[in-house]
């Protein structure tokens, strides 16, 4: 798609959309936490009342500046944490938007918002893997990333600490999923949390109220598929991890695309603590199938290497 319309991608540029949503979701919460903990301030007087969705389109005009003005990645970063702040200060007033009485406290709002994050979220990861940066936007990355990090006798500082904090952040990670006990911790973690989430969606189905009772009850059905679909993760860990993983992934996304926004429907926006513990999990096995898939690079490299001793290593053919 990129090579049809002469365009070039930024090969970081899934990441930086993610972490705007990160800071949009986090700003949201922030701004209901504060509110609710200052009994619901205004700014401005008589006639007056500035919303915070104000602050978000600057907010927004600021990030745009940024990424007109600069090609450092650091920069781009930046600009998506600003970005990331304005777009929750905006999306926060959505009851304001979809109702006549211009309600703020709008009950699916939460819900509304979850499914809308969501969807922004896989569309970033359908960008990562549906649509990957090709070999000559890889090497327009590369080679612009070189010309901003000189030898060390030139400038280059902020890009160049980018680089080494996320390359210590990456490496600090692979040594994390590396762990002997990581992966079987994790595992059974995987079977606590889906019998704590049945016992959980069954207290809210028995309780709930007539006219939720549809929302708890779709709940409840997704939560026994997520179980079995964490089961049979469980059952194929010694056969294949790889298998086992992305069976406990497909779980978390049965969690996410709907047992969760059943969840801030009723909860409202106390459920987010439920969804970081998921993207969480779903990071960490991500890490893991891409440390399994290393293994087994290197274990058919090895034994390419004892088959035939003529047979180039893998640093060799780099």
């Amino acid at each position: 798609m990129a090579r049809a319309l002469d365009l070039v991608r930024d090969s970081e540029g899934d990441e930086s959309f993610e972490l705007l949503l990160f800071f949009a979701v986090a700003t949201v919460l922030g701004i209901r936490a504060f509110l609710h903990l200052t009994g619901y301030p205004q700014i401005g007087t008589g006639i007056l009342h500035i919303a915070h969705m104000l602050w978000g389109g600057l907010f927004m005009l600021a990030a745009i500046a940024l990424l007109l003005l600069f090609w450092n990645p650091a920069m781009r970063r930046l600009a998506a944490v600003i970005a990331g702040i304005g777009f929750g200060f905006f999306i926060d007033e959505l009851g304001k938007f979809i109702t006549n009485d211009n309600d703020y406290f709008f009950k699916p709002t939460a819900a509304i918002l979850y499914v809308l994050f969501l969807g922004l979220w896989g569309f970033a990861r359908w960008l990562r893997t549906s649509l990957p940066i090709d070999t000559r936007e890889q090497g327009v990355n590369a080679a612009l990333r070189a010309l901003l990090v000189p030898p060390a006798a030139g400038g280059g500082t902020i890009t160049r600490a980018y680089l080494s904090a996320r390359a210590a952040i990456a490496q600090g990670y692979r040594r994390l999923v590396r762990r002997r006990g990581f992966a079987r911790a994790l595992s059974g973690w995987f079977l606590l949390l889906a019998v704590a989430n049945l016992v959980s969606v069954a207290a809210v189905v028995s309780g709930v109220r007539s006219r939720d009772l549809g929302v708890s009850w779709v709940q409840a059905v997704a939560t026994v598929v997520e179980a079995g679909m964490v089961w049979l993760g469980w059952i194929r860990f010694r056969r294949s991890r790889i298998d086992a993983y992305r069976w406990f992934q497909r779980s978390l996304a049965v969690s996410l695309l709907v047992v969760q926004v059943g969840y801030f429907y009723t909860a409202q926006f106390w459920a987010i603590n439920g969804v970081i513990l998921i993207v969480l999990l779903y990071l960490a096995l991500t890490g893991m199938i891409e440390e399994e898939h290393r293994r087994a690079a290197e274990a058919a490299a090895r034994a390419a290497r004892a088959a035939d001793p003529a047979t180039p290593t893998a640093a060799a053919t780099v």
